[in-house]
């Protein structure tokens, strides 16, 4: 069994590759192996690609995370499975994903639609819900800076039904608060499985980019956001002219993690 680690923008995980792992043996695999990473990835051979199997800290399964992702690109360049700007396609438990790596220490994937499910009004708190492969709840705010997003993060987590005054999900989901400064954002994200404020979130800063073209009625093809852990863009373009819709991409930097 071979273990890399990496840091996508300050969101860190174990890469495992072995394709010998049955699957009831990952909950705990990841439990024993993850120590204070955000999550854990196996890498498996699918039939004409690679599947990402990701899972929280928790040893919960994550249909989809997208700095994960791109960590997950990081790793099949560094094993020589595709060169800088070659697109490369593989499988997740939300989809089929497209990346490439930019550059030695970048790298841009394709992610799920961000779809918007509903309003959320709740005891004075305004924002949205989006799935983007999994689910989440967005704040515009005035700053993001002094929030308490381990307190309000995991109230907000828990919150169930099927009305605007609480979740639309039937089981948790991440929290994202985020803020605007001349067109760049700001984003904080508690996330679900990890139980925690984490550097960033790659599903999340997306989620909240579309939630501001949305509010702001203006398509932008790029959106420049800031993290605790460094910077991140959401590009919007059609991949191939033949592509209905605009697909969002996330891009931003990764590092080997000691």
């Amino acid at each position: 069994m071979t273990l890399t680690r990496y840091a996508a923008c300050g969101n860190t995980f174990v890469i495992v590759f072995d394709d010998r792992i049955d699957e009831p043996e990952k909950p705990g695999l990841v439990r024993s192996i993850v120590a204070e990473m955000d999550g854990v990835i196996f890498a498996e051979r699918a039939a004409t690609t690679f599947l990402m199997d990701y899972f929280n800290r928790d040893g919960s399964r994550g249909e989809m995370c997208g700095n994960g992702a791109r960590a997950f690109m990081k790793a099949l360049y560094d094993r020589g499975e595709c060169r800088i700007g070659q697109s490369l396609a593989f499988d997740t438990f939300s989809g089929r994903l497209n990346g490439r790596m930019v550059a030695e220490d970048r790298a841009e994937v394709s992610m799920p639609q961000p779809t918007f499910l509903s309003e959320f009004h709740h005891k004075g708190w305004n924002g949205a819900f989006y799935k983007v492969g999994v689910p989440h709840l967005v704040f515009f705010m005035p700053t993001a800076q002094g929030v308490d997003v381990e307190g309000w993060g995991q109230y907000f987590s828990h919150l169930r039904g099927k009305n605007t005054e609480e979740s639309p999900f039937p089981a948790s989901s991440n929290v994202n608060f985020f803020s605007e400064t001349n067109g760049d954002l700001f984003v904080r994200t508690y996330e679900r499985g990890v139980w925690r404020e984490t550097a960033s979130c790659g599903t999340g800063v997306t989620a909240c980019a579309a939630f501001y073209r949305k509010m702001t009625g203006i398509n932008l093809s790029r959106i420049q956001i800031g993290t605790k852990g460094g910077v991140l863009s959401v590009n919007w373009y059609r991949r191939d002219s033949y592509e209905e819709f605009e697909t969002a991409h996330l891009e931003g930097n990764i590092e080997h993690y000691l």
